[in-house]
């Protein structure tokens, strides 16, 4: 996960920027559980720290948000064809390239 370490990261529901610290992955149990990185708050403020299950969407965020000087942020993009119940389905999957 210490590709995402240091990123910063803008959600629209908060309205607010974020960082990324390799030091806040957290895992969560259950049906939609999986690893989650902990953004924190720029004030410091460990009250307004957000997990975010490391998906699509957050990989988004994080494309769409400037980084800092010298940081470049690479997408590797994939498209998956499946077939499933004689219909073709069509995925695109992407993933930041450390």
């Amino acid at each position: 996960m210490e590709k995402y370490k240091g990123l910063l990261m803008y959600d629209p529901d908060y309205k607010t920027l974020f960082t990324i610290w390799d030091e806040n992955l957290d895992y969560r149990k259950g049906r939609y559980g999986g690893w989650c990185l902990i953004g924190s708050h720029l004030s410091g403020d460990e009250d307004m720290d957000e997990p975010y299950m490391i998906n699509d969407d957050i990989v988004a965020m994080i494309a769409e948000t400037e980084q800092a000087e010298g940081v470049m942020i690479v997408l590797r993009v994939e498209m998956v064809i499946k077939v499933f119940n004689n219909n073709l389905y069509f995925l695109l999957l992407f993933w930041l390239i450390p």
